[in-house]
């Protein structure tokens, strides 16, 4: 979208701040609409969400390619970001569904890369895009073939997953062996590959309960303060990272630089490249972690160091090696804030941008493990709760970045955001170290809650 706006800003006759809000109106869709999704994957399959989901973003897409005013532009951005945004948390819960504690790092990271690919090399895409012409179009209507684009390879996408998706729902097919009752939940695919699941002998054991459809769960998880200590700071950080690819465009297309769309392009190869990097390497480095902090923590049982009944620290093994980088981040992006404002070279920006982009995108792989392997039966629900929160902040921090820009500067700008990082940043040891006191304080209230029902039932 980013790469998009002052062509469309052109057509419309609207200011930038005004192609803003739309991005707001997209984030914000982007942030409540998995809290309802998420919460029927997790109970009636991760399939026929991301089909069902996949098909509308499709139809909404078409229309925005066929846009004739700024009221449109603004509805259907809101649906299209409801349409696709759940499919984020939903595909962290598949990789959760298929993985282990030992490789689940290595799952969520890859899923993380490939999920957010498109917002990574999405506004590389575009730009080179529109810098050709299709059909006669101008500059001002190039961007319509952008939304072509993004509409076919929807089609394509979900021609794919209702094809080869495979339902991963522990509670309705347990390790795969169980068949699921609705066709929903069949890939034709599975039919050929059957064999492999012996669903003719399934295996019971590993089918969990199936829960009810709870929209608030979302808000509960995210309520929980061994969580929203953690959201907070990794969302701080992807809010930069949006404003960053804001700022590449709306900067350097502008005086004095004034690079054509194409140029501009070549720039977002390097976040969209790094950023991908970094989710693939954060996952193998989050593996690496949990195997030693696991070592680690057996030996001080066994040498007793540590009580027998002591229980494993996973939210340190899990979050413990993203700290320096998270740090790292706040002064990559200070320095990229200032050098668009004194207009450094360009190797420093481009450089600090993909730097940026790397710490950003490795944040979102660290926190789907934590919260997969805090809430491993709702994983997407869990996942959901990062993207509110993630999402809003970036909603808000799009919305005021015009005026701000305006009043302390863009180096003013991205340096408050950077104080703010450091305070959230920090504030992620509160729960490295007492956060397992609160998970199990937790867990025994819930334990009373259950067996209070119980007795009053019977």
């Amino acid at each position: 979208m980013f790469p998009m706006m002052k062509p469309l800003g052109r057509y419309l006759n609207k200011t930038e701040t005004d192609l803003n809000l739309t991005v707001l109106v997209y984030f914000i869709g982007q942030s409540i609409s998995p809290m309802f999704l998420s919460a029927f994957a997790d109970t009636h399959g991760r399939r026929p969400v991301c089909c069902i989901s996949l098909l509308t973003y499709v139809a909404v897409t078409i229309g925005l390619a066929l846009l004739q005013n700024y009221a449109t532009l603004m509805v259907l951005r809101l649906l299209q970001s409801c349409c696709v945004s759940a499919l984020i948390s939903i595909n962290s819960g598949i990789a959760s569904d298929i993985s282990n504690s030992k490789n689940k790092g290595k799952y969520v990271g890859i899923t993380s890369a490939l999920t957010l690919s498109g917002q990574a090399l999405g506004p590389l895409i575009s730009c080179f895009i529109q810098s050709d012409k299709f059909d006669g179009s101008n500059e001002d209507t190039a961007w319509r073939a952008v939304w072509w684009y993004l509409a076919i390879g929807g089609f394509i996408s979900f021609i794919m997953q209702s094809l080869f998706l495979l339902e991963t729902n522990k509670s309705i097919v347990g390790d795969l062996s169980i068949k699921p009752k609705s066709w929903v939940n069949i890939a034709p695919y599975g039919l050929f590959i059957k064999k492999q699941f012996h669903w003719e002998t399934p295996n019971l054991d590993t089918k969990i309960q199936k829960k009810k459809v709870n929209f608030l769960r979302t808000i509960e998880i995210f309520s929980y303060k061994e969580v929203y200590f953690v959201l907070f700071g990794f969302g701080i950080q992807y809010a930069c990272w949006t404003l960053n690819l804001n700022a590449i465009s709306s900067f350097l297309t502008a005086e004095p630089y004034n690079y054509s769309i194409k140029k501009v392009a070549y720039i977002y190869l390097a976040p969209g490249l790094s950023g991908l990097l970094g989710c693939i390497i954060s996952g193998r480095i989050i593996d690496y972690n949990y195997m030693k902090e696991l070592k680690s923590f057996k030996e001080k049982v066994k040498t007793g160091q540590l009580p027998k009944d002591a229980r494993f620290n996973i939210i340190r093994a899990r979050l413990w090696s993203s700290m320096p980088q998270n740090f790292f981040c706040i002064a990559v992006y200070c320095i990229f804030g200032w050098s668009i404002k004194f207009h450094w070279p360009l190797a420093v920006t481009v450089v600090t941008s993909a730097l940026g982009s790397y710490c950003s995108m490795s944040a979102l792989a660290y926190c789907s493990a934590f919260l997969c392997s805090l809430f491993p039966t709702e994983t997407s629900s869990a996942n959901a709760s990062y993207n509110l929160i993630r999402c809003l902040l970036a909603a808000l921090f799009t919305a005021l970045f015009d005026k701000m820009n305006k009043s302390i500067t863009v180096g003013g700008t991205f340096s408050l955001l950077c104080g703010l990082m450091f305070v959230f940043t920090a504030a992620i040891y509160i729960p490295i170290y007492k956060g397992m006191k609160w998970v199990e304080q937790r867990e025994k209230k819930d334990a009373l809650k259950c067996s209070a029902k119980e007795i009053a039932n019977q």
